[in-house]
């Protein structure tokens, strides 16, 4: 499977703006909201493969929603080591957020 890559740059906003942009949109709807700025703690005792997020953050969609109900995709696998390569990023870890096909871990990422 041919892979189609689109690029694009973020705006990098101040982690204070961020704090404060949170803040205003969860009071919204929570009556108490506190929003503060840390140092990130020590992920390994998640068990997590790094110690922090490292400065060199990537997003990557890969397949998605579409993949679920095409019957042109069903049984799609995409190599994280190979995307990562592709992107520049051989050295890195992911979390995934995402569907997963039952047959893979037989229940469904949102059980």
């Amino acid at each position: 499977m041919q892979l189609k890559i689109e690029k694009g740059t973020f705006t990098n906003h101040s982690l204070e703006d961020i704090a404060s942009a949170l803040k205003k949109g969860l009071s919204e709807n929570f009556k108490n909201v506190e929003v503060e700025v840390v140092n990130c703690p020590n992920l390994r005792e998640w068990d997590c493969p790094s110690e922090g997020i490292s400065g060199n953050q990537k997003i990557i969609d890969v397949g998605g929603e579409p993949y679920m109900h095409d019957p042109n995709f069903i049984g799609a696998e995409f190599d994280y080591q190979e995307i990562s390569k592709m992107i520049g990023s051989e050295k890195s870890y992911a979390l995934v957020l995402d569907l997963v096909q039952c047959r893979v871990w037989m229940v469904t990422a949102e059980n």
